[in-house]
Parts: structure tokens; sequence; C-alpha cells
């Protein structure tokens, strides 16, 4: 028997896709633009240190 999780689809984020996601998107709050701004300073991709 399947589970809900096993009937999980995906769709292509295509241009188009990505384009109508960012047009229903809120800007971000000055808040957030803070935390992005902090957070793209910090440099690539997070590491597990062992």
């Amino acid at each position: 028997m399947s589970s809900p999780a096993d009937q999980i689809k995906s769709v292509p984020l295509t241009p188009a896709v990505y384009d109508y996601i960012v047009a229903q998107a809120e800007p971000p709050t000055p808040v957030q633009e803070r935390l992005i701004a902090i957070t793209r300073a910090l440099g690539g991709p997070p590491r597990c240190r062992p």
C-alpha cells in the first residue's frame, strides 16, 4: 500500500513557472531584506563540520 508521500509529483521549474511564482510573491519586508543581505555576505552554501 502506498502512502501520500509516494504520490508526490514534481513540476519542472521552467522560466515561465519561475516568473509566475515570483509574480505571486510579496516583496520582501525590510527585515527580510536585511536577513538576505546578511546571508549573502556569509558566502557559499553551508557545510557540515565534523
